[in-house]
């Protein structure tokens, strides 16, 4: 098993001297014949002189005035966004989602399935397919709608979770597993990557760097309290350990109705006159 993962990990060290500089670093660091050659490649196209100017006057807007985490803690023109920001990416990780993909092994083996494995392979797999269905609703249903939904959705799917767990019904182990299935795939098309498009979308240049380190830090940091206070949890409340997940989603789904905006096909103006008009 650790032998597998350390084949990846040698194939990426052996891949990585494939990876290209992006042609905006290039053109940072005094390159423009190698930007404009990677661009090309990239695009696959002969003429990229317009874009090309269009990376050199963005750098040239940005250069000099370039956010610090203190600077962006400090502007209160961001402060809405970056609370938004913030309560996403800890709401995302308090949501229970990784509590689920942790202990998923033992919602299939109080199913019966002989070979946990199976069962975690089958989890992984919806992540997979439901992040191919976000991607491709993400520009039509809109990064709002489907925040909202799957949140909705992750809501249902820890009643189902709670119900199998509780053995209230009959198969109540097979609840656990659909609960399990469901939550995954509701945690994909939503919670899980549109906190972290919305927060690229909603800050300006100068500070979304700075805002959305912020907001990673949070992320991670919300990862490591679930990560301790999981197995506590669990012994406390036994079978109605997702509960207080619910009532996390719940609190998240209610500050996403208030503050979130939708960002698809909207420029940074207007979508800072959406939040502030909160």
């Amino acid at each position: 098993m650790f032998g597998f993962t350390g084949l990846l990990g040698l194939l990426q060290l052996v891949l990585a001297p494939l990876l290209i500089e992006s042609p905006r670093w290039l053109l940072n660091n005094g390159n423009p014949k190698d930007a404009e050659e990677t661009l090309r490649n990239l695009r696959q196209l002969d003429n990229v002189v317009e874009e090309m100017d269009s990376i050199s006057a963005a750098n040239t807007s940005e250069s000099g005035n370039v956010q610090s985490i203190g600077d962006v803690l400090r502007d209160p023109s961001i402060r809405l966004p970056l609370l938004v920001a913030v309560v996403l990416q800890f709401g995302q990780q308090l949501s229970g989602i990784s509590a689920v993909m942790f202990y998923a092994s033992s919602f299939f083996q109080n199913a019966g399935l002989e070979n946990p494995l199976i069962g975690i392979t089958l989890v992984y797999i919806v992540n997979v397919l439901s992040t191919i269905v976000a991607l491709m609703l993400m520009d039509t249903a809109g990064r709002r709608p489907l925040l909202i939904w799957s949140m909705v959705g992750m809501l249902v799917s820890t009643v189902i979770l709670t119900v199998g767990l509780s053995n209230l019904l009959p198969m109540s182990s097979f609840f656990s597993v659909g609960g399990v299935m469901s939550f995954v795939w509701f945690f994909e098309i939503g919670l899980g990557p549109i906190p972290w498009l919305i927060a690229a979308e909603m800050f300006p240049p100068k500070s979304r760097t700075a805002a959305t380190s912020i907001a990673t830090m949070v992320n991670w940091l919300g990862l490591f309290i679930i990560g301790i206070v999981f197995p506590t949890m669990q012994s406390a409340l036994g079978n109605f350990i997702y509960v207080p997940f619910a009532i996390t989603l719940s609190l998240t789904l209610a500050f996403s109705l208030k503050f979130v905006p939708e960002t698809k096909g909207k420029t940074l103006d207007e979508i800072q006159q959406e939040v502030n008009h909160h």
